[in-house]
């Protein structure tokens, strides 16, 4: 069976990049690359855990529903098969509401798939008797597509017995025609990848949420029906079938149990459950008779991913198991003879990477190959080891990974104040240095040079041990100012200096002398010279002027000439 034609799909231009899908995929099918995710089809297994996770870009790979609405406006004989948990999401509506609504939307009959179910019982029996291993399930087709692409040594454990979406369409048939048009209607997604396989036995199938909008799309509003008994589900109702939707309760409501002596059973839902199991049992799992029971979707089928979300868990599993267990005490159906068999064979993922490769990105990333990973998961990979793994088979990008986004925007700052000619520092709210450059270092003096020997790039050391900014710094920080300016005399200099605001609670300073490049530099620097050396009165009239000390006042000539001197040597 080709298992590789997925469901879902990503639509780029709404993909946020936020890594949700690769977090919530158990078998990373999913690939990001050129901003944006995208599905590998070969290696995913339909179970819709990414379409539950993502928040908005993640739909199907064609429009199911226009599809079902065409095929109800053929004229062909078109029969919905509703899955059993249509009971838990609309659990206030009566089945003869429910079937009036559908047969309004243009289906010709309305039948329980948990017909399907009821065929299931002998064959699963009989596979169980037969085999001389554990039978695992095999009625859930995210679970079947997990084994035979991820753990094809345990497909043939799985049961020959086609699932009862498929059984259910069988019978349609063979009592409406081959020409009949079978659409499902559930929870589960995976089916929606069988019917565009072209298994020739489903036609379509949408999920509740898409029958909503169906509804919501034709007026029709279960308020405007009130009821009428002449709707009833057809051929007949489902009697023992209808809770095998829910985890362990196929074989407790099915004759298995009592036909198959000494019978022990085994329900595992959820794939990384599922994972676990086959992990922990890699060479084969011991025991007959052992039926093990596996659901892709943690919970069983009530949770699949194409439920209505606004409907409560507890509320909507205990109306099913009610009604199950009332129609379980009439009288059985007479079922048509319907074939049962299905064939499953081995389907690997190849995923080929070898140690050098993940090695290499594992250095890129700043992390040692085994060691110093810090396994934080916002790329959406568990460890930084299935990261490397994905980034060295191109389903990832290095710059999803937090840790080297950070070790790259650190070695860009770095080199960025190495090559800037103002000083520039960062500081945190406890005033300790963050980061600075050399530039900064000269401006400050002997002081700084000497913590700058002593420590990594002055990281860690008070800003108001080197510098006579640390009032400053710290008033920036109590107040609620993005920008700050401000003169600063540092010993005989005058500087300009710059604080903003930088995200993770820290503020950058850059300090530069005040008329750095403003003015003719060999003007400037002989002119300044002569009045500092040659007419101490101009210098007096200048700190009159201006309202300054005389010594304020040779501070910002000295900057100037240092400043224009440079310039003008140049």
């Amino acid at each position: 069976m080709n298992h590789n034609i997925a469901s879902l799909k990503v639509v780029r231009d709404y993909c946020g990049a936020c890594h949700r899908c690769i977090g919530s995929c158990s078998v990373k099918a999913v690939r990001y690359a050129d901003g944006a995710a995208s599905i590998v089809p070969d290696r995913c297994i339909d179970c819709g855990d990414c379409y539950t996770a993502c928040p908005s870009s993640i739909g199907f790979t064609e429009d199911y529903l226009s599809r079902v609405r065409s095929l109800t406006g053929t004229g062909r004989t078109v029969v919905a098969s509703l899955s059993p948990e249509w009971m838990a999401f609309y659990k206030d509506i009566a089945p003869c509401r429910m079937i009036e609504a559908l047969k309004l939307l243009g289906f010709t009959h309305v039948s329980e798939t948990a017909l399907g179910a009821e065929c299931m019982s002998a064959p699963y029996a009989d596979a169980i008797r037969k085999s001389g291993t554990p039978v695992i399930s095999s009625f859930c087709p995210a679970a079947n597509a997990l084994v035979a692409k991820y753990y094809p040594s345990y497909v043939e454990s799985l049961a020959p017995v086609a699932s009862p979406a498929v059984l259910h369409a069988r019978m349609l048939r063979r009592i409406y025609g081959p020409d009949t048009a079978v659409v499902c209607i559930g929870a589960c997604i995976a089916i929606k990848g069988a019917a565009s396989r072209g298994e020739g036995v489903i036609d379509a199938s949408i999920t509740f949420d898409e029958l909503d909008e169906w509804m919501r799309m034709e007026n029709v509003s279960f308020d405007l029906l009130p009821g009428n008994d002449s709707y009833r589900f057809e051929p007949f109702e489902a009697r023992t079938g209808l809770d095998y939707v829910l985890p362990g309760r196929f074989m407790e409501t099915s004759s298995p149990h009592g036909v198959v002596p000494g019978l022990e059973t085994c329900s595992v839902s959820g794939v990384d459950n599922i994972k676990r199991l086959f992990e922990a049992h890699r060479d084969g799992i011991a025991g007959h008779p052992l039926y093990i029971e596996l659901y892709a979707c943690e919970g069983g089928c009530i949770h699949g991913p194409g439920r209505l979300r606004h409907t409560g868990y507890v509320d909507g599993e205990l109306t099913l198991r009610r009604c199950a267990s009332e129609r379980s005490r009439r009288p059985g159906n007479d079922l048509p003879l319907v074939v049962t068999s299905a064939y499953h064979e081995p389907d690997p993922v190849v995923c080929q990477v070898n140690e050098r490769e993940i090695a290499e990105v594992l250095g890129d990333m700043g992390v040692g190959s085994y060691g110093e990973a810090i396994d934080c998961g916002a790329c959406g990979y568990a460890r930084c080891r299935d990261f490397a793994r994905a980034v060295a088979m191109g389903d990832a990008v290095r710059d999803m990974c937090s840790l080297y986004l950070r070790k790259m925007s650190h070695d860009r700052f770095s080199a960025l104040l190495a090559h800037i000619h103002s000083g520039v520092f960062v500081a945190d709210r406890s005033l300790a240095i963050v980061e600075a450059n050399d530039v900064f270092v000269q401006m400050m003096g002997a002081g700084a040079h000497t913590a700058y020997k002593s420590s990594e790039g002055l990281v860690g050391v008070p800003l108001g041990s080197i510098a006579p900014l640390a009032d400053v710094v710290a008033g920036m920080f109590r107040s609620s100012e993005e920008l700050l300016e401000r003169d600063i005399q540092v010993k005989e200099r005058m500087l300009a200096l710059t604080l903003f605001r930088l995200p993770g609670d820290m503020i950058c300073g850059v300090v530069r002398n005040l008329f750095l490049s403003s003015v003719g530099s060999g003007e400037i620097v002989s002119r300044s010279k002569a009045v500092i050396n040659d007419n101490l009165e101009t210098v007096q009239k200048i700190a009159y002027l201006l309202g300054q000390t005389a010594s304020r006042t040779e501070a910002v000539l000295n900057s100037i000439i240092e400043s224009q001197t440079s310039e003008y040597e140049r």
